[in-house]
Formats: C-alpha cells, structure tokens, sequence
C-alpha cells in the first residue's frame, strides 16, 4: 500500500499537470510577458511571485535564482492557461464548490493544512495557488468525459493530450528567449536557444 506521503505526492503531480494527460510522450512577445497563450500571457510578475513564494516556503531567500524553477513555473502557467482556453471552447467550467471540497480531502489526507503546503512546495506549487491547480485538474477531467465519455481514462487522457497538442499549435504560444523555447508536441517548455546572445543570469531581472 502506498504511503500517505506518496498518495498526496501523486494528487499534487497531477495538479502540477504532469499526469499522463499532459506528459504522455519564440515569437514576438508583449512587454513584460513571460508567454503569450493566445489572447492570454503569462507575465514576468506572476513567474517572479511564484518563484518567491515557494523560494520562502522553502527556507531561501526570496529572491534564489533557480532556472529550472522558473523554467517549470513558467511551463505550468502556459499550460494551465491552455486548460482553461480548452475549457471555455469545450464549455466546461470548475466550480468553487468542487474545488473546496477536494481541497479538504486533500487538507485531510496530508493530515493538515501545514503538511499540505509542504508537499506543495515539494511539487513545485506556491501554497497560495493550490486552489488554481486543483480548478486545472477538475477541468482536465472534465474535457476528457466532454471529448469520449464513454471511454476508458486511459483513452481520456490520451484524447485530451491530443485535443490541448492541437490547441497549442493554433494559439501558437511563445515563450520569452529568456526562459527557454514553446515545444508543443510535449508541451513543455525546452532549453534557452543557445543563440541567444549572452543571456542573464536571472530571467526574472532582465
């Protein structure tokens, strides 16, 4: 039997998005934007916010450079973003109700809400957007019963990576040189191009 460490492990990795659904295998950009999803962008503030916070949860100063960090912040953030464009198409929403309640079984899992936010950060979450991530994983279940209902999980989360892959390519997302490359048959966020003329040493300072 797994560890309750484990179980709250493996719910907190789905809310990060890297679940099957999402992990089955730079253009112009707005001033002060991180990504550019579409109409919506990820901006440099909402990373640098991120970063702080689970920076401070950790015991660190709030200002610790840590590039892969940031590369997986930023990555989250597009990708939720994509959920939720996903979601206004498809006409599914994630209402509050819902998310309070898995947040309580989450709370009463963990065993508190202290013990919750540790795993958080373990996860690569700010506590504070908890309630964000567990909106992207009900949306993610949604999308796939909206698309196959009748299918297996297996084959949702299959259908819903396909159905998000399409999507990304015709949002055609960019991402700031400063934080790496869109690679939108895995949805992720990849390497700095290495052509980028002396890069800083901080993304979120330059």
């Amino acid at each position: 039997m797994k560890s309750m460490k484990s179980r709250i492990g493996t719910a907190l990795a789905v809310l990060a998005l890297t679940s099957l659904a999402l992990t089955a295998c730079g253009g112009g950009q707005a001033a002060g934007a991180a990504a550019v999803i579409g109409d919506d962008r990820v901006s440099t503030n909402q990373v640098s916010s991120a970063v702080s916070e689970i920076n401070v949860g950790r015991g660190l100063a709030a200002t610790t450079q840590d590039a892969a960090l940031v590369q997986l912040t930023v990555q989250r953030l597009i990708r939720a973003s994509l959920v939720d464009q996903a979601a206004d198409r498809l006409d599914v929403t994630a209402d509050q109700g819902s998310i309070d309640r898995q947040l309580l079984d989450l709370v009463r899992n963990a065993g508190s809400q202290e013990a919750l936010d540790q795993l958080a950060l373990d996860n690569d979450i700010p506590p504070s957007q908890l309630d964000e991530e567990i909106a992207v994983s009900i949306l993610l279940s949604q999308i796939g019963q909206v698309l196959a209902p009748d299918a297996t999980p297996e084959d949702q989360n299959a259908l819903v990576l396909a159905y998000l892959t399409e999507l990304s390519g015709e949002l055609n997302i960019t991402v700031s040189a400063r934080f790496g490359t869109w690679e939108p048959t895995v949805l992720s966020v990849g390497p700095v191009p290495t052509d980028l003329a002396t890069p800083a040493a901080d993304p979120l300072q330059s």
